[in-house]
């Protein structure tokens, strides 16, 4: 009906909050992903690679 799993959406919005944080702090990128949910670093670094083509690290030192 909405085109989106429930689960994909849940991960999309869970990207997108810790894309802010990686923005917006220096926090280590390791506490985000656990703090969003993610249980190892390599399943967020995997996803968020996927939705933003390129990953944590780079992301942020590119928009510093």
């Amino acid at each position: 009906m909405y085109g989106i799993t429930v689960f994909k959406f849940h991960l999309e919005k869970r990207l997108e909050m810790s894309n802010t944080l990686i923005e917006s702090t220096q926090l280590p990128l390791k506490s985000i992903s656990f703090q969003f949910g993610f249980k190892d670093y390599s399943h967020f670094l995997k996803s968020f690679k996927k939705k933003y083509g390129k990953s944590p690290k780079k992301f942020r030192n590119s928009n510093n």
